[in-house]
């Protein structure tokens, strides 16, 4: 005789051994989804700190790397930071020339040869051993004024702080400035000689400002503002007038203003003077 099922209950009813078989397994599956969950937060946890600690001994490591840096910079001098002042600095980023040689602001309305370089710049580099001299006989004959720019469009750390001591020397020992441009491209010289190393420390660049005889108060304190962002400021913005300007290399040389390349396209030796003459009116 066929079985007849109750009303509202169904034919395939697990057992109460089925329901805790199934109880268990279901249990089982929540303790397996746990111990993956607790084991990923323990690795999520262990990466965490690892890179904590990375973060930390990288912070570290530049605080140490950053003070023995700046102790290189410094050498043995003990000065602090000048206040940026520009009284001689144009608001081009030219530095004029009186006829005694002396950085000014003022214009002496005379004609103005501006030279844009860069002391890493080998072209610069020999334009300065070449036509210095006379540049500076032109200064004392009192028929030109020369305008030099500073510019670290080659990005080296020398183009950076050589630039910046040019700017700070013109401010704080005027009369020297000349001279330490000059000894500065020597230095540039040098470095490309392979008989300097390649990337001089602020204190070495306040040796070579000793050695012109900027004053012993002013070398002092010549690394440490030539490191200051502020002091750097002055070379960025020379630059930003640079490409504003559409000049592209250096050396750049300009006549009261505009740029004459007339001299890179024959014999330097012989258009270089011909230009200043002209400039002169001679």
């Amino acid at each position: 005789m066929a079985s007849k099922n109750t009303p509202g209950m169904s034919s395939n009813r697990q057992t109460k051994e089925e329901r805790r078989q199934a109880a268990r397994e279901k249990a089982r599956l929540l303790q397996e989804l746990e111990a993956k969950q607790a084991k990923k937060r323990k690795v999520i946890t262990i990466a965490v700190s690892v890179v904590a600690l990375l973060l930390v001994a990288f912070a570290i490591w530049q605080i140490v790397t950053t003070d023995k840096g700046k102790e290189r910079d410094l050498g043995s001098y003990t000065g602090s930071v000048r206040e940026v002042k520009t009284d001689n600095i144009a608001d081009d980023g030219g530095v004029l020339f009186d006829h005694d040689g002396v950085a000014t602001a003022s214009e002496s309305g005379k004609p103005v040869i501006g030279l844009w370089s860069d002391y890493m710049c080998p072209g610069c580099e020999r334009f300065e051993a070449k036509f210095s001299p006379l540049l500076k006989e032109h200064l004392d004959q009192e028929d030109l004024q020369i305008k030099l720019y500073l510019v670290n469009t080659l990005a080296t750390e020398f183009s950076t702080k050589g630039a910046t001591a040019f700017y700070y020397v013109a401010q704080y020992a005027p009369d020297k400035a000349w001279a330490f441009n000059g000894a500065l491209m020597a230095h540039g010289e040098k470095i490309h000689a392979q008989s300097a190393p390649q990337n001089p420390s602020a204190s070495d660049i306040a040796d070579i400002a000793k050695s012109v005889g900027v004053p012993e108060d002013v070398v002092n304190d010549l690394p440490a503002s030539i490191t200051d962002e502020k002091w750097q400021a002055l070379v960025s913005k020379t630059v930003e007038v640079f490409r504003d300007n559409g000049y592209t290399g250096t050396p750049t040389l300009t006549v009261n203003g505009q740029a004459d390349d007339s001299w890179t396209e024959g014999n330097p030796d012989e258009i270089v003077p011909q230009i200043l003459n002209k400039a002169a009116g001679k």
